[in-house]
């Protein structure tokens, strides 16, 4: 699999799949992960042991900045291809959002404390993959992404990215423009589990 890194004007860092022939050929019909291109992640997670992973099933766009209000914060999320199919049966797409809680403590790790059971470790989300937990993980100073066995990063200047308006939102919210209808999606509203 090759990647691609682009570092956004705002601090945000995406990793971009590039597909090749021999990946398709690979992969298995109904998979969520089968049409992620990218991770944007919002925060530098570099300094931290863990981050948590949902797989939110109920966005309504394939793009578009997943939020959430209190109880914790994003620190990333997964983007789809513009030909990802919807679902049947919902008309809504699965997608991967990470995230901390205000009650995770990255100093409990050291401590001892047990890890939660959704927590990943960060250098190792990558688009359409599998995450590892942090005791899977390799240990290593650097990006498990930079790995030879992840493939290349190819580093690439960002375009300036769109402004979008800031609200206080108490719940999931998926709001963005359909790249492939053109037009604005409503809005995903999925509680905070």
């Amino acid at each position: 699999m090759k990647l691609q890194t682009v570092q956004h004007a705002d601090g945000s860092l995406e990793i971009q799949r590039k597909l090749s022939l021999d990946w398709l050929q690979n992969c298995q019909d109904g998979d969520p992960l089968l049409y992620e291109s990218s991770i944007v992640w919002l925060e530098d997670t570099a300094m931290l042991p863990y981050v948590r992973e949902m797989t939110v099933p109920q966005c309504k766009s394939r793009r578009g900045p997943l939020r959430q209000g209190s109880g914790g914060r994003i620190v990333g999320y997964s983007t789809l291809q513009a030909d990802a199919p919807a679902d049947r049966s919902s008309g809504m797409f699965t997608r991967r959002v990470f995230y901390l809680k205000d009650s995770d403590s990255h100093a409990s790790r050291i401590a001892g404390h047990r890890l939660p059971a959704n927590a990943v470790d960060p250098r190792s989300v990558l688009p359409g993959a599998a995450s590892q937990s942090p005791s899977e993980a390799p240990v290593t100073s650097e990006p498990l992404l930079t790995s030879p066995a992840c493939g290349t990063v190819e580093p690439r200047t960002a375009r300036p990215p769109r402004r979008r308006g800031d609200s206080v939102v108490l719940e999931w919210l998926a709001v963005a423009k359909d790249q492939t209808l053109g037009e604005r999606s409503d809005v995903n509203r999925s509680r905070f589990v």
